[in-house]
Formats: C-alpha cells, sequence, structure tokens
C-alpha cells in the first residue's frame, strides 16, 4: 500500500501519525557520515553517494530524495513470520559513473539476504522517487535529470529481477516539478508513505519498468513550453 501527499502535510505527519505508527524508525540518513551509517549497518560509500538499509524488522525513513532513487523490498521472515524489508536511498549518479560496481554488490547484498531469509512468494519491491522535471525551472540542469531517470529506472530494475526474478513497481513516479520526495516506510504494514511537492497529475501515477517509453510520453504533455524570446529550460 503506498499513500502519496504533498509535502505541506509531512510535518503533520510527522508529529502525529509518524511517532503513533512507525515509532523507533531507522534514519536511513542519505547525509550522514559514513561512520555513523557503519554503525547502523547502512552500506554507503560516503556521505551523499547512497545509503542501503539493514534487512530487518523496523519502521524506516529517508528523507530529502531530489534527484534520488529508492528502493523498499520486504517480506516474512521464515523463522518469525513477521515482515522485514530494506529501504535505500542513492544518488542516480553513483548507478552511473560514481561507485557502480560497489552499488550493485551493496544492494545485490541485501536482495540476496532478504531472498534467502523470506517465504517464497511474500516479496514485494517498488522504487520510488527521482526527477524528470517538466516545468519550468533551472536552465540546462532539467534535460539531464530526465535522461538520468531514464538510465536509472531499468538499472535498478535489472538489480532487483536479477535476484528476485521479477521486476519491481515504481509506485509513484518522478516528479515534474523541483523539490523533494520524503519516504517513510510503516514496516508492519507494508505501508509507504511519499511526500513531495505536488500531487494528482500524471508523475503521480505508478508503472512497471518495462513500461516506461509510454509512461514518459504523458510526462512530455506536461512539458514548459518557453514564451517567444524565453531560452528553452530558463
Amino acid at each position: 500500500m503506498v499513500c502519496v501527499d504533498t509535502t505541506d502535510h509531512r510535518s503533520e505527519f510527522e508529529k502525529k501519525d509518524f511517532r503513533e505508527k512507525m515509532p523507533s524508525a531507522l534514519h536511513v540518513n542519505f547525509y550522514a557520515y559514513p561512520e555513523d551509517l557503519d554503525d547502523e549497518n547502512i552500506k554507503n560509500a560516503g556521505i551523499g553517494t547512497y545509503a542501503v538499509s539493514p534487512v530487518n524488522e523496523q519502521n524506516k525513513f529517508s528523507r530529502g530524495y531530489c534527484e534520488c532513487t529508492g528502493i523498499v523490498v520486504s517480506g516474512i521472515d521464515k523463522e518469525t513470520g513477521k515482515n522485514i524489508s530494506f529501504l535505500s536511498h542513492q544518488d542516480p549518479n553513483e548507478l552511473l559513473t560514481g561507485h557502480p560496481e560497489k552499488f550493485s554488490a551493496d544492494v545485490h547484498s541485501r536482495l540476496l539476504e532478504i531472498k534467502n531469509r523470506c517465504k517464497e512468494g511474500t516479496i514485494d519491491a517498488v522504487i520510488a522517487g527521482g526527477n524528470y522535471i517538466t516545468k519550468k525551472g533551472n536552465k540546462g540542469a532539467l534535460k539531464s535529470t530526465r535522461e538520468n531517470y531514464g538510465d536509472v529506472i531499468p538499472a535498478l530494475s535489472e538489480e532487483v529481477r536479477s535476484v528476485l526474478g521479477f521486476d519491481p513497481a515504481v509506485v509513484v513516479g518522478p516528479k515534474n516539478v523541483p523539490g523533494d520526495d520524503h519516504l517513510y516506510f510503516d514496516n508492519d504494514n507494508r505501508r509507504l508513505y511519499v511526500f513531495r511537492p505536488e500531487t494528482g497529475d500524471v508523475s503521480t501515477e505508478s508503472y512497471m519498468p518495462k513500461d516506461f517509453e509510454k509512461q514518459e510520453k504523458k510526462w512530455a504533455e506536461n512539458m514548459y513550453v518557453p514564451k517567444e524570446g524565453e531560452d528553452e529550460e530558463e
């Protein structure tokens, strides 16, 4: 179950629902120092690279997914009968040019762990976050974020498919406006809360990675058209 709302309601959620429904949540802090992440058994390659949580029964959250994407994988533990999960937060450049081999190895190890620990047929995997800016924003940056997102989704899908044997669902599409996503995962209820700048348009729709091109055409309909004399993507 995925609940999507605007960032205007995030503070209210954190003050009430988050504290009541998700006590002792693990902060998968993308911006933390490596030694602090290591203490929490969160895999990383340094500040602002990626953060992959351990597989356990904890609730989890991560804030500030701008161009970054996140994976959430959950299943039922064969020994305890309880839900276990992991959550990631990764910069697209880490998948493409930064530390692609290390990131792949770290995600692969978490996927193998959850596969081996969970009952067959109980595992779900989803992707959220990312940018595909179609509305007026910072000149020059927008095209690259669209291209990066188009490269990252198949790469993440392949990581999941290579271990679990199925493609993860992209449960909410990329943001069409500048801003951040914030993810909160209720492990016991397998409920993912996503807060983002805007909701209610095609960018919020879920899709399967194989349908990326079909979905991309919908996002293109939101493309900002410069006024006469205005630079493209200014």
